[in-house]
């Protein structure tokens, strides 16, 4: 028992260096990190963050919003129409 008992509190410490460093890994190379995740879940992963324009505080948008398609998806493609990579130009 006291072999096992540790467990969880191991396998919740791996787990939270996992997320730490995945969270520094997008950090470094945010590109890179979607690239991966997109590819890992064959699809349109996003998460998009804006200030709420009433109290500041940060609204989160992700692929799995009801609105994404509807409504989210395009707004985010028409405000950022203009945007490029710097190599691109």
């Amino acid at each position: 028992m006291k072999l096992i008992g540790n467990v969880k509190t191991v396998v919740k410490e791996e787990y939270e260096r996992g997320y730490v460093d995945a969270i520094k890994k997008f950090i470094e190379d945010p590109l890179e990190f979607h690239t991966a995740v997109r590819m890992l879940y064959k699809g349109d992963i996003a998460l998009f963050e804006t200030p709420c324009i009433d109290c500041g505080k940060p609204m989160v948008f992700t692929h799995k919003s009801s609105k994404w398609v509807s409504e989210i998806k395009p707004a985010l493609l028409d405000a950022f129409r203009y945007w490029h990579h710097k190599k691109c130009k």
